[in-house]
């Protein structure tokens, strides 16, 4: 049976802020690679002319547009640059999210 996409973007976020829990507070780099998740060939540059690049791979997609429903959401903290996220780190929220809420951030909270 095939997963719904609630269900493929509830193991999409699980991955994601795991990994992040994992690196918190350092801002990461965070690529579908990160996640050991399926890569698309990204090609190279020949004579000024892109070659040999695939289509993003389904698992990429998820990633991508889990990624920016965190950010848009406010779980995650990331700095955007040509439609990318990068250096990203948990926000208080995401803390909350994973269970790991400082108590020197309790005073937030209120």
């Amino acid at each position: 049976m095939a997963n719904t996409n609630i269900e493929l973007f509830d193991d999409m976020c699980g991955k994601i802020l795991s990994y992040l829990k994992l690196s918190f507070p350092k801002p990461v780099r965070l690529g579908p690679e990160s996640l050991g998740l399926e890569v698309s060939k990204k090609g190279t540059y020949e004579a000024g002319r892109l070659v040999g690049q695939e289509e993003e791979t389904e698992q990429e997609a998820y990633f991508r547009n889990t990624l920016f429903w965190l950010h848009a959401e406010e779980i995650i903290y990331a700095r955007e640059s040509h439609g990318r996220l990068l250096d990203v780190v948990l926000t208080a929220k995401g803390l909350s999210a994973v269970g790991v809420a400082p108590k020197s951030l309790e005073s937030l909270a209120q």
